[in-house]
């Protein structure tokens, strides 16, 4: 479970700075939402962080399990709203479902050894 906190917070870390920094490749051309993908890049960010911080911290207590299947379900949860998003909303939904559906599939697999 320890290397799945890595991989999810090294991901998330690198998606909220591209995220943050280079918005225009996730939404279209939309002022309007332009503050709130800044501010989904900042939280995914932070919650790369958490995870990183989780990572380097782990030894198996409940705290490192519950930050664990939050992650678990946060990306699961994400990947099914992406599923369902329309182009006008993200440019690329399917990028954006696989993503965070590998990231669900990892950490699956890390919970289950």
């Amino acid at each position: 479970m320890k290397y799945g906190l890595l991989i999810s917070g090294l991901v998330e870390i690198l998606g909220g700075i591209i995220v943050f920094f280079a918005s225009n490749l996730v939404i279209p051309d939309n002022a309007a939402a332009l503050p709130l993908v800044k501010m989904y890049g900042l939280l995914a960010f932070v919650v790369g962080f958490i995870n990183f911080q989780a990572f380097l911290q782990y030894d198996d207590n409940p705290l490192a399990r519950k930050v664990f299947m939050a992650m678990f379900f946060f990306h699961g949860a994400i990947a099914l709203m992406c599923y369902r998003m329309d182009h006008s909303v993200i440019k690329y939904p399917l990028a954006a479902t696989l993503t965070h559906l590998a990231l669900f599939v990892v950490l699956l697999m890390a919970y289950l050894k």
